[in-house]
């Protein structure tokens, strides 16, 4: 049996939206329509700048910097239920205490596609969302 926390597991064995957690939030949509909507794009937006600030990072070798975006961007992620990419924001700031440029390279890269299914799987919802 795999643990879900491991951030050796890959982003893709690990469900991408947590459906309590999303199913909360289309809850609070019902009472509030332009809440998720706004939620979501303030969230896009957050993980786009996120992933620019990590490769910055990256390129100058900032372990201590690329590890606080990392451990933000996965509060946002949690925040809105999107489990694969908090499970490899986790597996990038671990990464980034271990001080190895390969490595953080790698769970960068992991943590742009595991943002990118994120925002996929949330805009499938696109009807719930205005």
């Amino acid at each position: 049996m795999t643990n879900p926390s491991s951030p050796t597991l890959d982003y893709l064995e690990v469900p991408c939206l947590d459906a309590e957690v999303f199913g909360d939030l289309l809850s609070l949509a019902a009472r509030r329509p332009d809440f998720l909507g706004q939620m979501v794009a303030r969230f896009i937006d957050h993980g786009q700048r996120s992933l620019i600030r990590l490769s910055d990072a990256a390129k100058r070798r900032d372990f201590q910097e690329a590890s606080f975006v990392a451990h933000t961007l996965k509060g946002a992620a949690r925040q809105i239920g999107g489990s694969c990419l908090a499970h490899e924001c986790e597996g990038l700031v671990q990464a980034c205490e271990r001080n190895t440029l390969e490595e953080l390279e790698l769970f960068i890269d992991r943590v742009r596609r595991a943002h990118a299914r994120t925002v996929t799987e949330l805009l499938a919802h696109d009807t719930l969302l205005h």
